[in-house]
């Protein structure tokens, strides 16, 4: 290992949905010391023999023999149980006794990335267990991204940002991801991740401060003007209806069929809902109340 760079090798506990992480915090630390060679997949080592009869050392092939016989040993110094070790010596053979960390990388990334199909479901399955009704959004945001790593699968900043618009208990930020999503060509989740944790610390610095809490209608205030500034337009008065945030060319009670098809179809079930207000909770609610109140009178 370079003395310009030391690093402290990763370890790996053997469970899992370690796996994923392990994995590229090895791989990572191999590039940064100088081993980045040996972890190419297929690459070719020479045995202990040739490397002992080698009068060159400074050979392309005499350093990756070297550069692989130190990866193996770091990888299984970072080994808390017997899977890794069982990897490692899985790979070993007369013509080459300390292994071949390639492959051993490859063995790991079979074993425990499962196939597409497999991998979302297993990452549906995840994020509806993630909870993002409190703490820090960028808390949620990063726990996210470990998910999708962890299963080698991804969603769209769309569907993320629905699913926390399905999970969110708060009025305030249910609001500010309907603004965002309406306002956002594409959405971008880390975005609306940000802005919401914007409005929690701003919270939390009011509360740590003695002062009296803020109420949902406070922090609404807070968040729209956050959003606000990122929205161009927001002041203008249409000449059809007189409410502020749209021209008359995007009114929808003069142009009622420019209304979103999903707005359209939470209007239709709004009616039915309310009957059953007392019966139904959860987000449905809040959305509801929240389109036909905020959302209608900026738009109708």
């Amino acid at each position: 290992m370079s003395d310009e760079m030391k690093l402290k090798a990763p370890s790996w506990s053997g469970k899992a949905d370690e796996a994923a992480m392990y994995l590229t915090k090895f791989k990572a630390m191999c590039e940064c010391s100088g081993f980045g060679d040996a972890i190419v997949p297929g690459v070719t080592i020479m045995s202990p023999a040739d490397y002992a009869k080698a009068t060159n050392k400074k050979a392309d092939n005499v350093k990756l023999f070297a550069a692989n016989r130190k990866a193996c040993a770091i990888f299984i110094l970072g080994q808390e149980s017997a899977h890794g070790v069982a990897f490692q010596t899985s790979t070993i053979t007369t013509d080459n006794t300390h292994g071949k960390i390639a492959d051993v990388l490859v063995a790991m990334e079979r074993n425990y990335q499962p196939s597409d199909t497999t991998a979302e479901l297993e990452l549906d399955t995840a994020l509806e267990s993630l909870k993002f009704g409190g703490g820090d959004a960028n808390s949620s945001y990063n726990a996210v991204v470990r998910i999708m790593i962890q299963y080698s699968a991804t969603k769209s900043d769309s569907d993320l940002i629905k699913l926390m618009a399905r999970k969110v208990t708060s009025a305030t930020y249910t609001k500010m991801i309907i603004d965002h999503m309406v306002a956002t060509t594409p959405n971008n989740f880390q975005e609306l991740c940000n802005q919401i944790s914007t409005v929690q610390r701003l919270v939390g610095v009011s509360n740590s401060n003695g002062k009296k809490k803020n109420s949902e209608k406070e922090i609404a205030v807070v968040g729209t003007e956050t959003a606000d500034k990122k929205k161009s337009g927001k002041n203008v008065i249409c000449n059809h209806c007189h409410k502020k945030g749209h021209v008359e060319a995007d009114c929808w009670k003069k142009h009622p069929e420019k209304i979103l098809q999903w707005v359209r179809d939470k209007q239709a079930k709004r009616a039915e809902k309310e009957k059953s207000a007392s019966e139904t909770g959860g987000v449905e609610v809040v959305v509801a109340s929240i389109e036909g109140s905020d959302f209608q009178r900026a738009r109708c």
